[in-house]
């Protein structure tokens, strides 16, 4: 089974300046919150061998003044022919200014670890990201990446910008640190503005705020290939928090419901 990558990053999870078009209004920073999702089985294909997906992720958001910290916990048992416990951790802070980022992660499968490392990545003075992964205090990987490339949280401030001018598709170039093969390449696609809220949703203030359908192809860069590594698609809104989401991998496609959700404390900058 291939790795799983971290929510960040996906997500969102997700502050260099990138080009695009001014928004009308400005887009407020992502707010500091803590998600926890619950994730079960949406679909599968044939041969596959998995009926059934049951567990947990929590994503957290937090200011650190001077730049973002985002954790994500994933924890999933994995039903089918064979029985499978997973658990994904993933840790990464970012410069305010995109000069700076650290990132670690770590992958469990029946309580043995498969995958460990860590690393950090830095702006060069041309603007390039320079990025090493180390695992067990050895260097196993160096990327040196071009200069468009873009940090989580600087990715999802253009996602939520582009979104809130109106655009439909764009193409954005990411750095997570979730694998040491090479930066993605995200097609993204953003349905029309959603109202604040729907009936039915989890009762939050922090959903009171318009959002969209958008939906993420994550390519790798280096790979001449049309099928994505992995998909992703939410309801986001313009406060950086993902009310809804599906994650779609060549095996299955999980489901994440939300069910519970509340603003981490604020910083003492």
């Amino acid at each position: 089974m291939r790795r799983r990558p971290a929510l960040s990053a996906a997500l969102l999870a997700l502050a260099v300046a990138v080009t695009a078009p001014a928004s009308a209004e400005p887009v407020p920073d992502p707010i500091p919150h803590q998600a926890t999702y619950r994730m079960s089985l949406l679909r599968t294909q044939p041969g596959t061998g998995v009926n059934g997906v049951d567990g947990d992720m929590v994503y957290r958001l937090t200011d650190t003044c001077d730049g973002w910290a985002v954790e994500s916990r994933t924890e999933l048992t994995i039903s089918g022919t064979t029985s499978l416990h997973t658990r994904y951790s993933y840790l990464a802070w970012e410069a305010r200014d995109g000069s700076r980022f650290t990132f670690r992660t770590h992958n469990q499968r029946n309580g043995r670890t498969v995958e460990a490392y860590e690393g950090e990545a830095e702006r060069t003075d041309d603007g390039r990201l320079e990025a090493v992964f180390r695992s067990d205090g050895e260097v196993i990987r160096r990327l040196d990446l071009p200069a468009d490339t873009l940090l989580p949280m600087a990715h999802a401030i253009a996602l939520l910008r582009r979104a809130q001018d109106g655009e439909r598709f764009f193409n954005a170039p990411l750095f997570d640190g979730s694998t040491p093969e090479n930066r993605y390449q995200v097609g993204i696609g953003i349905g029309g503005r959603l109202a604040a809220d729907l009936p039915g949703d989890l009762d939050s203030p922090l959903l009171a705020l318009p959002s969209w359908p958008i939906n993420l192809a994550f390519f790798l860069d280096d790979k001449q290939n049309s099928v994505p590594r992995f998909e992703m698609t939410m309801r986001y809104h313009l406060n950086g928090v993902s009310q809804r989401l599906i994650q779609s991998y060549p095996e299955f496609t999980l489901k994440g419901t939300l069910s519970d959700l509340a603003p981490s404390p604020a910083p003492d900058c």
